[in-house]
């Protein structure tokens, strides 16, 4: 039993390992994206203009307050049918493409969050002081608020990241390859589901084990310097 037992732990990998290259690029792809418009949506939500707070904050309020799994299948499913409705025409969704624009919309509402918590943290003092200097709003977030905020916020977005990497076995609900559709498409073939559910729990711990180490090295080397 035992030895069966590591047989197919061991066998269980290869497939689990081509299932982890979807999970790594759909987190990094979605921290990236979800960085960039997470930001603009933090923005519009400190902006002076209220409608333009009002639509930021439904935005995270939104995305924040319902399932990540309900948004996904929404966007796979959901979406498309609406499509389809409307021009009378299929409108196909490739489930990676899909499962990504689901991560990077969720993902920027908490990180616009995030930046603002940072923002918030360093005081109205600073923004003051560099508008008195002569730069524009965006020129003082660019250049003097931002770069001091984002040591502040190097390990929230570190938790982040990490939700994003174990939140993409949740992709396996739309068939995408991740690595807990590769263990369950082994296990149909094998019936071996406790050494491949082991396989996989240890597959996540190790790339979430790296992904918070590497954002601990990244927060030590922003204070060596600060």
């Amino acid at each position: 039993m035992l030895t069966d037992f590591f047989q197919h732990l061991a066998g269980s990998f290869p497939a689990l390992l081509k299932g982890a290259i979807y999970t790594v690029l759909v987190a990094v792809l979605s921290m990236s994206l979800g960085l960039s418009l997470g930001l603009f949506v933090c923005l519009g939500k400190i902006s002076q203009r209220r409608w333009l707070r009002v639509l930021c904050s439904g935005y995270i309020d939104v995305f924040r307050g319902t399932p990540l799994l309900v948004q996904i299948l929404f966007i796979y499913f959901g979406f498309p049918s609406l499509l389809q409705q409307i021009f009378q025409q299929p409108f196909p969704f490739n489930p990676l493409v899909a499962g990504t624009v689901a991560f990077t919309l969720n993902a920027a509402a908490y990180i616009a969050e995030i930046l603002r918590a940072g923002i918030a943290s360093l005081g109205k003092g600073q923004l003051e002081a560099a508008e008195s200097l002569g730069l524009s709003y965006f020129q003082a977030m660019r250049c003097v608020i931002l770069p001091q905020a984002l040591r502040r916020m190097i390990p929230a977005l570190g938790n982040e990241f990490v939700t994003l990497l174990k939140d993409t076995s949740l992709l396996s609900a739309i068939a995408v390859t991740e690595i807990v559709k590769e263990g369950r498409l082994y296990i149909s073939r094998t019936y071996a589901a406790f050494p491949t559910y082991f396989a996989i729990a240890l597959l996540y711990f190790a790339l979430t084990f790296v992904a918070t180490r590497l954002f601990n090295r990244l927060e030590e080397r922003f204070k060596i310097h600060d």
